[in-house]
């Protein structure tokens, strides 16, 4: 486009991409990865204009990113998506007595160290990281803290924004359908292209394993009782109209239970989605160094638990580590290219290496069981620290979707372009 710039309406410098699920993760990379020296191999296969007609370099960066439900940071994405849910469920994969629980459990454990060599800080300036706690799941300190504030918000967002009786919309979509007025309305129905990926489309949401609930609550007191049903987690004060969630485990318990068994991202077989999208060709390949490492380290233990087979050994993933593409690089450069944080934070040797756009706006279903909330909290952060304001909320009651507090995606996205991006 910038090649042909004098033949083609509007601004070369103002184009903003846009996308949910897959495409949401394949927007937040584009907004990350501009100009990023990991694409030229590609690029030139492709036989895309690198110059123009003077021999000048083209810039392949873009202004502005609007991510609904970006399913990111596939590295550590397996590990996340346990500390965050996996390690509260006991059903399924994550049933006391197999493999895939400790496996569940270790993985937990070793995104808590993962975290902390992130480095994020909030808007004060505090370093947020995790502490372990006695159960050694690390469900302590700074970032646990920041987490279930994001929670919290998203609550009292919903409170605000939304008129009793009240029932809950349960959209969810694996393309861009759905979202839809926390009040309850139908979805939106935009029925634009989403790009998502084949692991990600998503379960209903709105209550305990994302089953689908059509009550109708005639007040917040009558909701708010529903919430605590299996047990408090969430306080309320009538008077100003605002809640208070106490544990991440609570929320979790009550609105967000895992859809995705053990290895959500990169399965113990690699016939994930995710693992077809960074195998080769079609065949679905490894790319999780967390996964190999926390298997390489626990192998002989798990080996003696119940549903281990020798092909979920380490050895699996560091074959498949090594397989090469058509350009020559390995999965470990192309994870590296698809990683919105490799861009964003000193944790990864891609800081400050591409250009970053300059507007950013996202958007998630909090109660979604696609993937874990760190995902959208992260990158919010990661931006923000990087010095790039983003109009970040997570949506109360919607799951895997188009979801917006009020109104519809793509005309609220349409309007943040032209408050934002054109001016």
């Amino acid at each position: 486009m910038r090649y042909n710039a004098a033949g083609i309406p509007g601004s070369k410098d103002r184009m903003v991409v846009f996308g949910m699920s897959g495409g949401g993760a394949q927007s937040a990379v584009m907004g990350s990865s501009g100009d990023s020296e990991l694409y030229t191999p590609y690029l030139t296969a492709l036989g895309a204009a690198l110059t123009d007609a003077s021999g000048k370099t083209i810039s392949d960066a873009v202004a502005g990113a609007m991510c609904w439900c970006p399913i990111t940071s596939l590295d550590y994405a397996n590990a996340a998506y346990e500390w965050n849910m996996g390690q509260f469920d006991t059903s399924g994969t994550r049933a006391t007595g197999t493999w895939t629980k400790s496996y569940s459990n270790d993985l937990a454990k070793a995104f808590a160290a993962h975290q902390n060599k992130l480095g994020l800080k909030d808007s004060a300036g505090k370093l947020l990281s995790l502490d372990k706690t006695g159960t050694g799941y690390y469900l302590a300190g700074t970032y646990y803290d920041h987490l279930v504030a994001e929670l919290t918000t998203s609550l009292n967002n919903f409170l605000s924004d939304t008129t009793f009786p009240y029932t809950p919309s349960n959209a969810f979509s694996a393309g861009m359908t759905g979202g839809g007025a926390p009040g309850g309305g139908a979805p939106d129905g935009a029925g634009m292209p989403s790009g998502a990926m084949p692991g990600g489309a998503g379960m209903p949401s709105g209550g305990p394993g994302g089953a689908t609930d059509t009550t109708t609550y005639k007040t917040v007191a009558e909701y708010i009782a529903h919430l605590n049903s299996g047990g408090q987690w969430v306080t309320y004060d009538a008077s100003s109209n605002t809640a208070k969630i106490a544990s991440l485990e609570g929320f979790v318990k009550s609105q967000k239970a895992p859809s995705k068994t053990v290895g959500a991202f990169d399965g113990p077989e690699p016939t994930v989605g995710e693992n077809i999208v960074l195998g080769k060709g079609t065949a679905g390949l490894h790319f999780a160094p967390v996964s190999e490492q926390v298997i390489a380290a626990n192998e002989s233990t798990y080996a003696k638990i119940d549903g281990w087979k020798s092909t979920y050994a380490s050895a699996e993933y560091t074959a498949d580590f090594k397989e090469t593409d058509s350009a020559g690089k390995d999965v470990a450069w192309r994870l590296n290219a698809y990683t919105p944080l490799y861009y964003l934070t000193s944790a990864y040797e891609g800081y400050k290496k591409s250009t970053v756009a300059k507007h950013w706006r996202i958007r998630t279903g909090i109660m979604q069981g696609d993937t874990a909330n760190t995902t959208e909290i992260n990158l919010a952060l990661a931006l923000r620290n990087y010095g790039i304001d983003v109009d970040f909320a997570t949506v109360w009651g919607l799951g895997h979707t188009v979801a917006e507090r009020t109104g519809e995606g793509p005309a609220n996205f349409i309007t943040w372009v032209k408050e934002t991006v054109a001016n």
